[in-house]
């Protein structure tokens, strides 16, 4: 089948290299050596086949916004560096991409620059991602009604983020375990890190989130996170307990939309309307509790920490509120502070 060659070619690190284009399956390791635009077809670059490295080279892979970048399915192991991924719908996507790679990629205007779906132990480290035009940034995902497999335990660390959306999506019961660590975002339209429909017992430490249009960190029926020496300034809000199942992914054993046992400690919330919210008030039920908070510096907020009337027994003892106008609002019951 005759294939159209947009932008220079790519060529196999093996000793008997051949030239691929837009389009092609890659079945080895690959390494650019120049830019390449894709316009046609469904995706630049499509990987099935585990262990193999995709080295950009410092050259950038761009195409519109009716391709993905690259594809990986039902392959683990896959690296992906070094360059710069450009215009596409989607930077990168996997469907059980186990244990994929993705390190120094600078992703710019996309709609969602990372996608996994059933994915388990990705790592992601030290990219940078900006101008996304979509929704999420990056986002794990088991979506009910479709596909199968392991996820969670993915590693995100030391990232930056710039004029984005939702900085980092965690979504479904299965991905759980995540370590969210040492990221920079600045200039959130929505989210910072969201997690949801049961994902949690993630870590999230040392993370920067600033310019916060909505709110820096979302729980959305998801306990047993801790969540510490973060820091979340400027903007709306810095953290909400959200009682809530979206339904959009497989929430496994949790049945009902209660967000319980997370720490939040050591974290600096400043500058925001709202420190922490806690519930939505649409029910006396406690549905947010046994929530610790503590030992945070929730400075020149409007208010600290809000109590819904759904949030009971939960403990925010041993927090400072310098500046803050309204320390605690407590509509519930039986929490302390």
């Amino acid at each position: 089948m005759l294939r159209t060659v947009l932008g220079c070619a790519l060529f196999l690190a093996a000793s008997s290299a051949h030239a691929l284009s837009c389009g092609d399956t890659i079945t080895s390791s690959v390494t650019l050596t120049a830019d390449l635009h894709c316009t046609t077809g469904f995706e630049a670059l499509y990987v099935t086949t585990p262990g193999i490295t995709i080295d950009l080279n410092g050259h950038t892979l761009s195409g519109t916004s009716a391709l993905r970048g690259i594809r990986v399915l039902d392959a683990g192991v896959v690296t992906i560096r070094n360059g710069t991924i450009h215009g596409f719908w989607g930077g990168i996507t996997g469907l059980r991409a186990h244990k994929i790679h993705i390190e120094n990629v600078t992703f710019k205007e996309l709609g969602v620059a990372i996608s996994l779906n059933y994915t388990a132990d990705a790592r992601i480290v030290g990219n940078r991602f900006s101008a996304m035009t979509g929704g999420d940034t990056i986002s794990f995902a088991t979506p009910t009604g479709a596909g199968y497999g392991a996820a969670g335990g993915h590693i995100v660390d030391s990232n930056y983020f710039e004029d984005v959306f939702t900085g980092i999506s965690v979504c479904g019961y299965d991905n759980r375990g995540l370590r969210i660590t040492k990221n920079e975002m600045l200039l959130v339209h929505d989210y910072g890190i969201h997690a949801f429909d049961g994902s949690g017992a993630h870590y999230m430490a040392g993370n920067i989130i600033s310019s916060v249009e909505n709110t820096g960190v979302v729980l959305r029926a998801s306990s047993d996170n801790e969540i510490t020496g973060n820091v979340i300034r400027k903007g709306r809000l810095g953290l909400a307990f959200i009682p809530e199942l979206t339904g959009f992914c497989r929430n496994g054993p949790v049945l009902d939309p209660y967000v319980s046992g997370n720490l939040v400690d050591g974290n600096t919330i400043a500058d925001l309307d709202g420190g922490l919210t806690l519930g939505l008030g649409s029910s006396s039920k406690a549905l947010v509790f046994k929530n610790n908070i503590h030992f945070n510096k929730i400075y020149d907020d409007l208010t600290g920490i809000y109590f819904r009337e759904d949030a009971q027994y939960n403990d925010a003892t041993g927090n400072a509120y310098s500046g803050t106008a309204t320390p605690v609002v407590d509509m519930g019951s039986g929490n302390t502070y």
